[in-house]
């Protein structure tokens, strides 16, 4: 690289540090803010790195961090190095080297998650306090959700409706998503890449940066050896029953309910497949359709669901003639 060039390079970095910087303390200070920037927060590490490497990309992330250490104190500079950082690399460099769209999501979603734990556990070591202890941080609000039932008169022995039987319920409820919380907090971690992923695509785009574009929604499909994952965590978890293993139970547990929010969303594509191929023109299609789907969604979720595993298998879009 010659000197202009590495000049550029290093101020480009330092304007891409100083712009994450900002966008940090956005999120941090304006509350309102915080949705919004979720979104963006990682676009002018990739910027750097997509323009100009992996090095000066690391060097633009670390300054950024050293600024919000001094604006914001040492846990937000760790977040902006661990999540922001992490997940900006990976971006960055899928995109410098064509990567396709479904692989950096990927990636995205496995680095996004294990950041996230790299995170708690340096929080932890920091402070003590322990983020993932879901059942504890639950039990915390129980004796103030059981109070202010009482108060508003839902907690009535004449009734029925007796303190013991309502505190059962509640921490049956908690056991409960103490039991699915990794399947939750992968979701989490999936949702983040994927957001930070379309919100990359867009910007860079602007930017005059070429980057692999996810397919349209109603092309979206998963090869069939993905329903063996599905059968791994049915087969655990009955397992887990059967030897009484509360740890198999669980894995299996979580990897069925991980399976869930994406055979819903391939049955989702399948629907919106045939609709802009048979019924696009109609707009009484246009209204019942959402309708059916957001007003009746216990019924709806569990029929795109089993619609989506039964795709996995038959693929009808390509019965329909679809490559």
């Amino acid at each position: 690289m010659n000197s202009s060039l590495q000049t550029r390079a290093i101020a480009e970095g330092g304007l891409m540090a100083v712009m994450t910087t900002l966008i940090a303390l956005a999120g941090l200070y304006i509350p309102f803010m915080q949705f919004f920037i979720f979104f963006i927060w990682t676009i002018p590490s990739v910027i750097v790195i997509v323009r100009h490497g992996l090095t000066v990309g690391l060097i633009s992330i670390a300054a950024a961090s050293i600024l919000i250490f001094m604006l914001a104190g040492p846990l937000s500079a760790i977040m902006a190095a661990i999540q922001i950082g992490s997940l900006a690399l990976v971006y960055g460099y899928a995109f410098r080297n064509g990567w396709k769209a479904a692989s950096t999501l990927l990636a995205g979603a496995i680095i996004m998650v294990g950041a996230t734990l790299l995170l708690y556990y340096t929080v932890f070591l920091i402070t003590g306090i322990n983020n993932l202890n879901i059942f504890s941080q639950l039990n915390e609000v129980l004796e103030p959700t059981i109070e202010m039932y009482k108060n508003l008169g839902i907690i009535d022995p004449a009734k029925g409706i007796t303190e013991g039987a309502v505190r059962e319920i509640i921490q049956k409820y908690f056991q409960l998503l103490t039991y699915l919380f990794p399947a939750f907090f992968a979701m989490a971690g999936i949702a983040s890449a994927y957001l930070n992923l379309f919100a990359a695509q867009k910007i860079l785009h602007r930017f005059g940066i070429d980057v692999p574009i996810l397919p349209q929604f109603r092309h979206w499909n998963l090869p069939w050896w993905v329903v063996w994952g599905l059968i791994t965590g049915l087969g655990l978890n009955l397992a887990g029953k059967y030897w009484g293993n509360y740890i198999i139970e669980m894995l299996g547990s979580n990897i069925m309910l991980l399976y869930m929010p994406m055979l819903f969303i391939l049955g989702l594509s399948v629907i919106m497949f045939y609709y802009h191929k048979y019924l696009s023109g109609q707009v009484i299609y246009r209204i019942m359709i959402p309708f059916l789907i957001f007003f009746m969604l216990p019924y709806s979720t569990m029929l795109l669901s089993i619609l989506g595993l039964l795709d996995l298998f038959f693929n009808y879009r390509r019965l329909s003639g679809e490559n």
